[in-house]
């Protein structure tokens, strides 16, 4: 085994005794026909970097990425890979080998102690001669994004569960508090936030953990992500804890920020199932299916689906009406003003999961957009949905990275990225 000595630069790798020594096969493999699996040169560059305490000249760390597959490696090979975007180096990665064991309790934080830090995370910013640690920035913007996928997985496996009415499949103990978390946010209109009346948006994160664990709801939520009660519940806590540091102004480093970021690689897994069940589709095993005549029928005799070219889908407790690239209508704008489409959609907040727009980075071909509802809802429901759907038409020229944020992030409104967010969440 390569212990990654560097004599030239005076530094020792070492593995801490708490910690198995990774396998070198593992790291570096051949296949049968003689050539190395994908991506194995760059994952024992990786390694290399991670087991050094101190940054490592070229030559140096391809000698050791040599010693892991026990055969030649071209430096140009070594040199690629450093110099690929994001460039990898010790002093980005910023990690030790120590990994400690699981012993989350209350505030107490487990996992992993120290790791892999992003190029750009380590440090301090100074504002009027306040150090500000970047690291609380990353966990804010992480934990942003980790809140928002929960929430949305939360309001899903209720209407999954109750259709339209999935108001009332919120256990009755939450009501009353998230009912005051929207009044006080209604006192609060004159900073103009994103103000939805949706409770799920309202609740605190160890309310969303409850809904989320609760035992009806929970077989739900394991069908859209193949998230565990136990994982869920375990790993909503451990974001809790880390995001609450950050929101009562504590100063972080690179501890709390591996221990988010193993959060993030705890949850990623059910998220993108979540997005191939919702959003995507799962290349390998497609399980959309054509809607039934009766709701084909419902849309195509419409007096408005009068030359549009749209198609209605079932996706499980889930129906989707999607306008494809031909219809004409769609190139009347390339965006919609979402303020106007908010307003018009008002009305359908409880029967309707999600409006699904391309991202403004999307080429003409893939701007399709679609409505997500679901399967239990009223006769009355179904026809003003329909009637909404059949009368969507893009209305604006502003893209919606330059439209109001408190529009743009309504919990009614969902983005997608096309083939590359098929490909990524198909990973």
């Amino acid at each position: 085994m390569a212990n990654f000595s560097t004599s030239s630069s005076g530094c020792t790798t070492a593995l801490t005794r708490k910690q198995e020594p990774p396998n070198p096969r593992q790291v570096v493999s051949i296949a049968p026909d003689g050539r190395r699996r994908f991506g194995t040169v760059r994952d024992a560059v990786v390694l290399v970097l991670v087991l050094s305490p101190c940054d490592l000249r070229v030559r140096e760390i391809h000698r050791c990425v040599e010693e892991l597959p026990e055969e030649r490696v071209s430096v140009g090979s070594v040199k690629a890979i450093l110099a690929a975007p994001p460039k990898v180096t010790t002093r980005s990665l910023c990690v030790s080998a120590a990994v400690g064991t699981d012993t989350h309790r209350g505030s107490s934080l487990g996992g992993c102690k120290t790791g892999v830090m992003a190029e750009g995370v380590e440090g301090l910013e100074w504002v009027d001669e306040i150090p500000l640690p970047l690291t609380n920035l990353a966990i804010q913007k992480t934990a942003y994004v980790l809140e928002q996928w929960l929430r949305r997985v939360a309001l899903a496996a209720l209407m999954a569960k109750a259709g339209s009415r999935w108001l009332d499949a919120i256990p009755e103990d939450l009501v009353p508090e998230a009912k005051k978390s929207l009044a006080l946010l209604r006192r609060r209109t004159y900073l103009e936030p994103e103000n939805s009346d949706n409770l799920i948006w309202a609740l605190t994160l160890e309310q969303l953990r409850t809904l989320l664990i609760d035992r009806e709801i929970a077989g739900f939520v394991f069908n859209l992500t193949g998230l565990s009660r136990s994982e869920v519940s375990t790993q909503v806590e451990r974001l809790r804890d880390i995001r609450n540091i950050v929101a009562h102004n504590r100063a972080t480093n690179a501890v709390a920020w591996e221990n988010l970021r193993l959060v993030e690689h705890k949850l990623s897994g059910g998220i993108k199932r979540f997005k191939t069940t919702l959003i995507y589709w799962d290349m390998a095993e497609d399980k959309i299916q054509d809607a039934t005549a009766a709701l084909q029928s419902a849309f195509r005799t419409s007096g408005l689906s009068g030359g549009r070219d749209f198609v209605v889908w079932q996706r499980d407790r889930f129906n989707e009406f999607r306008i494809g690239v031909d219809d004409p209508l769609r190139s009347r704008a390339p965006f919609f003003s979402l303020s106007n489409l908010l307003d018009a959609a008002e009305h359908l907040r409880t029967c309707l999961l999600a409006i699904v727009l391309p991202l403004d980075s999307l080429s003409h071909f893939e701007r399709e957009f679609a409505l997500l509802r679901p399967a239990d809802v009223t006769d009355a429901e179904l026809t003003s949905i329909r009637d909404f759907a059949l009368s969507l038409v893009p209305d604006s020229s502003k893209p919606y990275t330059e439209q109001d944020p408190k529009y743009v992030c309504d919990p009614l409104i969902w983005f997608e990225s096309g083939w590359v967010g098929v490909t990524v969440a198909g990973e």
